[in-house]
């Protein structure tokens, strides 16, 4: 039988990039570890395994996704 032996991602909608990620980054003390030029933010919570870092990720949430059906929110 295997085991869950730790989550790589988290990926959060953010309404408020900006507003999430001074949350993030300046309350928490999160490193961010993507280019600026990215839409999306990534944000370093710890080691991880592999060389890969557990993160989170903020997306923005366009009205695209704003008026998708309420099932249609899990991205991956």
């Amino acid at each position: 039988m295997k085991y869950v032996v730790g989550i790589s991602e988290i990926v959060l909608w953010a309404t408020d990039k900006e507003r999430s990620l001074q949350f993030y980054r300046d309350l928490l003390g999160l490193e961010v570890i993507s280019p600026s030029t990215l839409p999306n933010v990534f944000l370093k919570v710890g080691e991880g395994n592999a060389g890969i870092p557990q993160m989170i990720v903020l997306v923005p949430k366009t009205e695209m996704v704003k008026a998708a059906p309420s099932g249609y929110q899990l991205h991956h």
